[in-house]
């Protein structure tokens, strides 16, 4: 730089910039590979993070850069799906040594064994370290799952209902494959005879194999299923269809068999005809009352005459009638017609001693018939005159098919004071029904005797045509042969006939049901007063005693009881229930049910009968009431129990705090029922579903902590893990209990690294989670273990955080180690075990190793000579004279166990 100062003064002006050099930096590339020897790995997370030389971890911020930060930080670099080939690059790393420690907190897969290829000081945790001192470099992780073989059972099950094992015959079981696995079948039977290996200490039957591959596959198929000659054999299914055994579990092919005997007797059929003939004409049947009688039958059976049975028919108004004989035992038999008390002039006009078979199982709808034809001749002169009487029935209100069957009409010949009868009919079903059904309208023509000139007087009477259940109204109308009609409201119609007249006599009973009034009233226990508020419900049951709704004819109503009025109700005839919806105040509601049926007598008495065994509610006869009850006092309280930690003071000066998850059961002391089991709230308090305390009828309880969550033990004092609770009427019962937070345990061992000997006497000086200093001396067997112990209930009690110890001292005759510090966690519930080997060569530093319950640490640091430097001969005898004196030693206290 120059200055011009040739005419005035000038300035020389000198400037320095300085630029920082950038600090070279590294890159590290993180390789991550998942495979499986068998089948897919669900997908997951893999994680790791990476850790310098100085022990810090590498934290890689969002715009790239790179911090390092202590262990209490964790940070997750990248993660790796299962069955992918991942790599990631963390770029600005200084030079150095650094170490990727992979996390495997979460690699279980079921049915798989974890293994970490990777090489490391512990196949728990897979540890790899990459030199970049240099230039960049890679770290590669490598996980393998290997397939375990899991295991199931195949369980066959059989059902067996309407028979006895001992009854049936051979049921026989196919499984396909072979259970051996050597192809084809394996096949299970099963029967009185062959019972092994068949649970048949109760029904289900079961046959079990186990120890079959999980995902085998078997179809179980029954070929037999025990029918023989006395029983048939409906099954449900006769194949399981493809079953798949499963890992540690059992799966069952379920057969239902319902056996049924097969009938040994069976039905015939005799019919009887009769016909006419005049004056040895031609026979035709007839509806005269000519060949009315009784006409009696023997049947045998053909290959053992004592097996007989009688028979017998009798016939009205000449019409042809059937008798069905049951019970016959299947076979041959010779149906015979007794002709010696055949009515007068009746003569059997068919073939006698008729063979028929009986086949078993038949019913009256299906078996054989046998048919016997009568004829009667008679010898006639001028005929009778005849009329017709034509008799109608209608029918409304309730009455069922079986009342109609017991509905008659008897027709009597009216000669002056004389009556004579001339015929029943009855309005039924099947062979007893006399009427023919018109859309609703029964109706019924018979023929009678007239005259030429003169009237012939009948009358008509209905009888059985009220029921117990139900009132009528009787009206019948007479319809002449010329159109007029006569009506009344009686039972009983006269006709005066001619010869040829045709008249109608037209009957209608309109039935209605019978009524009760009913006092319906809630009574206490033992129904000594009316209750007041009770809201309770009557309605209709059907046979079942299930609700019958209104939709279907039945009636349902709801009252309020009063004990100033009784509730009155109308009932008809029929099955009802009564129930509470509401309990009243201050009484515990039921569930019970009245259920009760009313009928009537044929005086029209009602009559209420209950129709269970229940004690919900009693008639009273005297009073007319049903009086519902069921209802004791109880007399309430309120249960309040509490349940905290103790902890240090916080900033508030609490020293608890309150727990929840806690499981707590109350049992009642008087029954010893357990009331119930609750959890906690996040207030540490125990309350109802509703979230309120729990109300309980008032009386002596005995609460119990009968679960704690993780990291919490119960309190050593028991009456904070139970105690006895009073709960007053309307008052409250209170329990507060106390538990405790889990420690934990620690021992340090300390260990010559190049002889392996433990090093009794040392001393070591360890620094507690609250920054504390205890001096401790390992005792005979190296080791310091005054953190390790536990209390009465075999919990551990040291304080749970960080530990850190060094060896300060050791006795004479160790080369060791000294001041190297070191450090180790205590958690909840776990012994923390740490190792500390020293050497008296070596320099180097052994990574912490952790088992499952247990962490060791193995350190060491600077060697420390603490012998003098002396001649090299002097040195040597003395050495001889010591080895000597130790061997004595040795001998007599076996003090030292290592040799020089």
């Amino acid at each position: 730089m120059t200055a011009d100062l040739t005419s005035t003064n000038g300035t020389a002006e000198l400037k320095n910039n300085y630029t920082k050099n950038q600090e070279e930096t590294v890159k590290l590339t993180v390789t991550k590979t998942v495979t499986a020897d068998s089948g897919t790995i669900a997908a997951r997370n893999y994680s790791f993070k990476v850790k310098n030389a100085d022990g810090k971890y590498v934290k890689q911020g969002t715009d790239g850069t790179i911090t390092y930060v202590d262990a209490t930080e964790y940070p997750t670099v990248f993660t790796v799906n299962s069955g992918e080939n991942k790599s990631t690059v963390i770029s600005g790393l200084a030079k150095g040594k650094y170490t990727v420690e992979e996390d495997t907190s979460d690699v279980a897969e079921s049915g798989y064994t974890w293994n970490a290829e990777t090489a490391t000081t512990n196949p728990s945790k897979p540890v790899v370290t990459a030199d970049l001192t240099s230039t960049d470099g890679t770290a590669e992780l490598k996980n393998n799952y290997t397939k375990q073989q899991q295991y199931g059972s195949l369980v066959i099950s059989k059902q067996i209902t309407g028979a006895a094992l001992a009854d049936i015959g051979t049921i026989t079981f196919e499984i396909s494959p072979a259970i051996d696995g050597n192809g084809g079948t394996t096949t299970v039977t099963l029967d009185k005879d062959h019972l092994t290996g068949w649970n048949t200490e109760s029904e289900p039957y079961t046959y079990t194999f186990d120890g079959l591959v999980a995902g085998n596959k078997y179809t179980v198929t029954e070929r037999g299923n025990g029918s023989n000659d006395a029983y048939n054999c409906t099954s449900e299914q006769t194949s399981s269809g493809e079953l798949t055994i499963l890992a540690d579990d059992a799966v069952t092919a379920a057969f239902t068999n319902q056996y049924t005997a097969k009938p040994t007797t069976g039905s015939l059929r005799i019919t009887k005809n009769v016909t006419v003939s005049e004056n040895g004409g031609t026979a035709s049947s007839t509806r005269t009352n000519v060949v009315d009688g009784t006409y009696h039958f023997t049947i045998t059976n053909k290959d053992n005459s004592s097996d007989q049975k009688n028979a017998e028919i009798t016939i009205t108004n000449g019409e042809s009638k059937s008798v069905v004989v049951n019970g016959l035992n299947a076979g041959t038999y010779i149906v015979s017609e007794d002709t010696t008390n055949m009515p007068e002039g009746v003569e059997l006009t068919s073939d006698n001693n008729i063979e028929v078979v009986v086949v078993a199982g038949s019913t009256e709808t299906d078996c054989n018939t046998v048919t016997f034809t009568n004829n009667k001749n008679i010898t006639t002169d001028t005929p009778t005159p005849k009329a017709t009487i034509k008799i109608t029935k209608t029918i409304s209100g309730p009455i069922t098919d079986e009342d109609k069957k017991g509905l008659t009409f008897e027709v009597y010949k009216v000669e002056g004071e004389t009556e004579s009868l001339v015929g029943k009919y009855v309005l039924g079903e099947g062979d007893g029904n006399d009427f023919t059904n018109n859309n609703g309208v029964y109706e019924k023509t018979i023929t009678v005797d007239a005259a030429e000139t003169e009237t012939v007087t009948y009358k008509i009477v209905e009888t059985l045509y009220t029921f117990n259940n139900t009132t009528v109204s009787v009206t019948n109308t007479v319809k002449a042969n010329d159109g007029t009609e006569t009506s009344n409201t009686s039972d009983t119609a006269s006709v005066s006939l001619s010869k040829d007249d045709n008249v109608t006599v037209a009957f209608a009973n309109a039935y209605t049901n019978r009524t009760k009034k009913v006092n319906l009233t809630k009574y206490d226990l033992p129904g000594t007063k009316y209750i007041d508020g009770a809201i309770m419900a009557i309605y209709s049951i059907d046979a079942d005693g299930n609700q019958v709704s209104e939709a279907d004819g039945g009636i349902y109503q709801e009252w309020e009881s009063s004990t100033t009025n009784v509730y009155e109700f109308t009932l008809e005839p029929g099955d009802y229930a009564i129930k509470e919806i509401k309990a009243p105040e201050g009484y515990q509601g039921t569930e019970d049910i009245f259920k009760f049926n009313l009928s009537f007598d044929s005086s029209g008495n009602g009559i209420i009968k209950s129709l269970d065994s229940s004690l919900a509610g009693t008639y009273d006869s005297k009073d007319n009431a049903i009086r519902f009850y069921n209802d004791p006092i109880v007399v309430t309280g309120e249960l309040y129990v509490h349940v905290t930690v103790e902890t240090p003071n916080d900033t508030e000066g609490k020293n608890t705090k309150d727990v929840p998850g806690l499981e707590v059961t109350v049992t009642d002391k008087k029954t010893g029922n357990v009331i119930g089991v609750y959890t906690t709230n996040e207030k540490g308090e125990v309350v109802d579903s509703t979230g309120k305390y729990p109300k309980v009828p008032a009386g002596d309880y005995h609460v119990k902590i009968t679960k704690v969550p993780d990291n919490y033990t119960f309190k050593k004092k028991l009456d904070g893990q139970e105690s006895d609770v009073k709960v007053p009427e309307n008052g409250q019962g209170r329990h507060e209990a106390v538990i405790e937070t889990l420690l934990g345990g620690l021992d340090i061992i300390v260990i010559e690294e190049t002889t392996g000997r433990v090093v009794p006497g040392a001393k070591v000086l360890v620094t507690k989670p609250d920054g504390t200093t205890e001096e401790c001396v390992t005792d005979d067997n190296g080791m310091i273990t005054k953190f390790a112990q536990k209390d009465e209930f075999g919990n551990y009690t040291s304080p749970l955080g960080k530990y850190t110890y060094k060896v300060t001292w050791v006795p004479d005759g160790y080369k060791v180690t000294l001041n190297e510090e070191n450090e180790g966690v205590v958690e909840a519930g776990k012994l923390t075990s740490l190792e500390s080997r020293i050497d008296t060569k070596t320099k180097t530093t052994t990574p912490t190793k952790t088992t499952n319950t247990t962490t060791t640490t193995t350190s060491a640091a600077k060697s420390v000579d603490t012998g003098d430097h002396m001649n090299v001969i002097p040195f040597i005898i003395l050495m001889i004279v010591s080895l000597i004196s130790s061997i004595v030693v040795i001998i007599r206290k076996r003090r030292l166990r290592y040799e020089y």
